[in-house]
């Protein structure tokens, strides 16, 4: 994802009352904090909504295998390309993106949300916690917490319409299974948030270093 680039908007030589000058910039900061919270927030989804479509087919037969081992379960596949002809000759092309409507309904929101929310949640929570891996931790598993259960709805009707289930049962108890949603992606996108930023400062760290060197050996060779 784009970095923002930027802190509060306070620049290295004025604080919160620096004059007109230092109210322009932290309005200026302000409003480009905000623009590049949208900016990645709609590139996350966007992204999300093109790789959802994309394996549509693959999400569609890992909902039905993962059906298959229940009581009176209509779907025995021996693998993933046995599933896939399958469905195609018995229900057509089009059966593997059944479920897309509401998978797009429920992924493309979901990462919009959840890169707003942790961005939020990394502002309010620094001056508590400070900076770290804690506070990436504690903003990823706040996040998707959030952004999974406004999602959930969907990510239900996904699954359902997947499995093929009438229409009435695809819009009842809209927020079973939340429990083990929230535990998987709180937990998930929570680790993959803080694996991101260490990487992203230990990467960060190399570049300025190795920037500062060639820097240094420009100059003395002048």
């Amino acid at each position: 994802r784009a970095r923002d680039g930027g802190g509060s908007g306070a620049g290295p030589g004025g604080g919160a009352g620096a004059g007109p000058g230092g109210a322009a910039a932290g309005a200026g900061g302000a409003a480009a904090s905000r623009a590049a919270l949208l900016s990645n927030g709609a590139m996350g989804g966007i992204s999300r909504a093109l790789a959802v479509t994309l394996l549509c087919p693959i999400t569609t037969v890992k909902t039905r295998m993962e059906a298959s081992g229940a009581v009176g379960s209509r779907f025995v596949y021996r693998s993933v390309p046995h599933a896939l002809t399958h469905i195609v000759a018995n229900e057509g092309l089009r059966a593997l993106w059944r479920g897309l409507p509401a998978a797009l309904a429920a992924n493309a929101p979901f990462s919009a949300l959840h890169y707003a929310f942790y961005k939020q949640l990394q502002s309010a929570m620094a001056p508590r916690i400070g900076e770290g891996t804690m506070l990436n931790f504690a903003s990823g598993a706040g996040a998707s917490l959030l952004a999974t259960v406004l999602t959930q709805p969907f990510d239900v009707m996904r699954t359902r319409s997947m499995l093929s289930l009438s229409g009435a049962d695809v819009t009842r108890g809209l927020m079973v299974g939340i429990g083990p949603r929230l535990a998987k992606r709180t937990l998930q996108t929570a680790a993959v948030w803080s694996l991101y930023e260490e990487l992203w400062r230990i990467w960060q760290e190399r570049a300025d270093a190795a920037a500062t060197s060639a820097a240094a050996g420009r100059r003395g060779s002048s």
